[in-house]
């Protein structure tokens, strides 16, 4: 697969060879702990998107490049030696009126994750202050397994909607499917949304990667 992702992601690597990302976090004046000894938890990512941006990467990048940096925190299983997500990621907010009338080649969903460009790392102490990238991928938007996985279930949530049944959708789909749906937060949003069709409210939800598609984008330790 032939992609201008693939430009940022040799610039990063190369600048990460040549320095650790605690050393350019400092110098690109991203806090990791502020004065009050309280963690920046974002400061992985802010690290890279600042990364991304500096004169050194940016001129290795075409013009017209077209892309989403997303860290992910991980940690190295002690049996297999791979690196595993802790956590799902957030991909975007289902907008019901809107999802009627997408394919999924239109869709948001497809737009963000067609973008992406997926960074796994881990913390190398407790207190997280020091970081050390895994891995640096794509989404291989080629891959047939992952599209159709992706779309299948895409449609479900689709047909969902057109049918007014999203107002009791709760599932959050089988572990081993590569997308959820869920309320957003570990406490869930209260935001509301309505049923184009019913026009009854439920609880505003997002798509969701699952672990599965974490690992199988991030899975393999260089």
């Amino acid at each position: 697969m032939k992609d201008l992702r693939f430009a940022i992601i040799q610039a990063l690597r190369d600048e990460l060879k040549l320095q650790t990302l605690s050393e350019i976090a400092t110098k690109l004046n991203v806090t990791v702990v502020g004065a009050t000894g309280r963690l920046n938890k974002g400061w992985v990512g802010q690290t890279l998107d600042r990364l991304v941006k500096t004169p050194q990467v940016n001129a290795c990048l075409p013009d017209g490049t077209d892309f989403e940096l997303k860290s992910v925190s991980g940690i190295i299983n002690s049996k297999t030696g791979m690196w595993e997500p802790k956590e799902t990621m957030a991909i975007t907010m289902l907008i019901a009126e809107r999802m009627i009338q997408e394919t999924f080649e239109t869709s948001a969903v497809w737009h963000k994750l067609s973008r992406l460009i997926l960074v796994g790392h881990v913390y190398e102490d407790s207190a997280a202050k020091r970081a050390r990238i895994v891995r640096i991928n794509p989404i291989d938007v080629s891959d047939p397994e992952l599209v159709t996985s992706l779309k299948t279930y895409w449609k479900l949530i689709q047909d969902t909607v057109r049918n007014g049944n999203i107002t009791e959708y709760s599932s959050r789909g089988t572990s081993e499917g590569f997308l959820q749906l869920r309320t957003k937060g570990p406490g869930g949003d209260k935001g509301k949304s309505t049923c184009p069709v019913t026009g009854r409210q439920f609880n505003s939800r997002a798509f969701y990667a699952t672990k599965p598609f974490l690992r199988y984008v991030l899975g393999v330790i260089d």
